[in-house]
């Protein structure tokens, strides 16, 4: 990492790295809104150097072409309630377990302003995410 980000990267004392092999943080803050497929790939193009240090593709089809989810009103966004279970897992299983808050998460729909009050509130869409991802996350 030092060799692709230098001076980027933060330097820690020795204490400081003993005080964060202990696990000496009170809780983690999870900010999971979608997931995305990741494969390996160098010397690629990324829209930033914060992409391309990372040498990787974010993809949002399976190999046969299928979407992974859903897709919101945000073209970044994807409905992949699978995918806030496997990260929790994760954090779970490395960290042995700490507290964990989601600390946002949601979706955002398309608003073109002619929609009634009514079917604003009948948000069939948004009520399918929440109940996804909360299954997932129980």
């Amino acid at each position: 990492m030092r060799q692709k980000l230098g001076d980027s990267l933060p330097r820690f004392t020795p204490e400081e790295k003993e005080l964060m092999r202990q696990n000496s943080w009170d809780f983690l803050g999870l900010n999971h809104y979608t997931s995305r497929l990741i494969s390996h790939v160098s010397n690629m193009e990324a829209e930033s150097d914060f992409y391309n240090a990372q040498e990787m593709e974010r993809a949002v089809e399976w190999e046969n072409g299928e979407p992974i989810g859903e897709r919101a009103a945000s073209d970044w966004l994807y409905v992949v309630p699978w995918g806030i279970r496997k990260t929790l897992n994760y954090i779970s299983q490395k960290y042995n377990q700490p507290p964990i808050y989601i600390t946002e998460n949601g979706m955002d729909d398309e608003d073109d302003g002619s929609a009634s009050i009514h079917d604003m509130l009948d948000d069939k869409l948004r009520v399918a995410y929440f109940k996804s991802y909360l299954a997932n996350v129980s």
